[in-house]
């Protein structure tokens, strides 16, 4: 396994690939083992920017995240593979597992933030995600993030080609 994060490194990914199936269909292979290489194979699927394939192998590897900070951590990594590989769903999923599993406040946010941003379905979900970065902002747990709140709805607005909303809602978090 180690071996393989050396190829990777290296840039050597026919090499880390040759390794990776030797490994897989290894009889020997100890079971103990599989999530470890579950994580290095969403490792060599990442450098190749095969993101979907990235986050299918780090959910599996899941089990070796050592705690509940890292767990929630590596659920937010794969809500980011999945978003960029366009799989809103699972990475809205993952986003909002991550949440609910999170201490840090930050990543609480920003999960929170990237959860409502997958609804982009229609106008009226843009609707409904404006509206819950608004009831967001008002809350006093999110204070010290109410600036990132509303640059996140002026994207949104962004989106929607509203200049004016836009406008408001970026001076509004500079304000903040």
């Amino acid at each position: 396994i180690w071996q393989i994060r050396n190829y990777i490194a290296q840039d050597e990914y026919a090499e880390a690939a040759g390794l990776i199936e030797t490994l897989r269909h290894d009889p020997l292979f100890p079971d103990r083992l599989q999530t470890e290489l579950d994580e290095v194979r969403a490792l060599w699927f990442y450098k190749q920017e095969y993101y979907d394939s990235a986050a299918a192998y780090l959910q599996k590897a899941l089990p070796d995240a050592q705690g509940r900070e890292e767990t929630a951590r590596w659920e937010y990594l794969i809500a980011q593979l999945y978003e960029k590989s366009g799989h809103s769903d699972e990475a809205k999923d993952f986003y909002e597992k991550a949440v609910r599993r999170t201490l840090n406040p930050v990543l609480e946010v920003y999960g929170r933030l990237n959860a409502i941003r997958q609804n982009r379905s229609n106008e009226k979900a843009l609707d409904d995600n404006l509206e819950a970065l608004r009831k967001m902002a008002r809350k006093d747990r999110y204070m010290n993030y109410r600036d990132i709140i509303y640059y996140a709805a002026a994207q949104m607005q962004m989106e929607r080609k509203d200049t004016a909303a836009t406008m408001a809602l970026l001076l509004k978090s500079t304000r903040v």
